[in-house]
């Protein structure tokens, strides 16, 4: 009983740590739809919602293959006939994580000003691990038990599934991280905004990509052993989680990106030459000449505008485009 137990607990904990980031989903979901999507397409909204239906159901699937889990009796899972929603749970993922990056790919699609080679790398492994989860979830309905999970049936299938998406979410975070990078400008508050949308192309990828490598490392090092399960319930619910996120953060970041420029137009002149001076005059006392001030800031208003631009794109579909 006790290897049973082990990994009865195992795959508890990840039912368990699942269904909070279902309800950190759900909760973010409803804040998507109250707060930030009255500018998105329609089309981005029933993604949105669809998403977040698939993400229940892949719940319900996982709790139910943990549930009859629970009424295991033997030590061996060489005697346990693993149940249908194992395999339907990986359905579900598979076509939630490759909808996900689907989105993703399309803002570093236009935030790389339409740049193919930065988009190919994550369009190709997330075709990739779609038709691999779809080959994994075909030939789990087939097994007999637990323990031909590490067959020579399995196992290539499970481990270039694992490491490809491993690798699409990491090429989505590096792509974006990169792009960024090279929008840095030298001024303070513009790269500043910039290094927050880093952060966040950062979470994008590094979360999954840990949860990712570990469930691979565990199913290579573990061997009958369910552990790896654990890990592999969570994946779908930190993706999705990710992408909510980023999209609930546009306010935020429109307001840092709008606070970029600290003169407004209504201040800026143009003298004959058509360089742009504030508005007002410098001079003390009295009976001094009062000289306009005149001020170089094309470079920084452009800056600005640029930013904002980079803000506004880096949240939002190429639907809306």
């Amino acid at each position: 009983m006790e290897a049973i137990s082990s990994n009865f607990s195992a795959l508890f904990l990840g039912n368990l740590f699942a269904t909070i980031f279902y309800g950190i989903t759900t909760q973010q979901t409803f804040t998507y739809f109250k707060l930030n999507s009255a500018h998105d397409t329609t089309t981005l909204r029933l993604q949105i919602a669809f998403l977040w239906l698939l993400d229940g159901i892949h719940i319900a699937f996982i709790t139910h293959s943990v549930y009859s889990c629970a009424a295991w009796s033997t030590t061996s899972l060489e005697a346990v006939r693993p149940v249908w929603s194992i395999s339907a749970q990986v359905f579900i993922m598979t076509f939630s994580d490759f909808l996900v990056r689907g989105i993703f790919a399309s803002r570093v699609w236009i935030v790389s000003r339409k740049n193919v080679f930065m988009v190919v790398p994550i369009a190709a492994l997330s075709t990739v691990n779609f038709i691999l989860g779809l080959v994994l979830a075909s030939k789990l309905l087939k097994i007999p038990t637990f323990s031909e999970l590490w067959s020579t049936n399995i196992q290539p299938a499970m481990y270039s599934n694992l490491a490809s998406g491993v690798a699409a979410d990491l090429s989505i975070a590096v792509a974006l991280v990169f792009w960024l990078l090279k929008s840095r400008t030298g001024f303070k508050r513009t790269d500043s905004l910039l290094n927050t949308m880093m952060v966040y192309a950062v979470n994008t990828g590094l979360l999954t990509t840990i949860c990712g490598f570990t469930s691979l490392v565990t199913y290579a090092a573990r061997r009958n052993d369910l552990v790896f399960l654990g890990f592999f319930f969570v994946l779908s619910e930190l993706l999705i989680n990710a992408m909510l996120a980023s999209f609930n953060a546009r306010q935020c970041m429109r307001r840092d990106a709008s606070g970029v420029t600290s003169i407004h137009s209504s201040q800026i002149d143009s003298n004959v030459s058509g360089k742009p001076i504030i508005s007002g005059h410098v001079g003390s006392g009295t009976g001094h000449a009062m000289k306009p001030l005149v001020i170089d800031i094309q470079q920084e208003v452009h800056t600005s505008r640029d930013t904002e631009k980079i803000a506004e794109v880096y949240n939002t579909s190429a639907d809306a485009e």
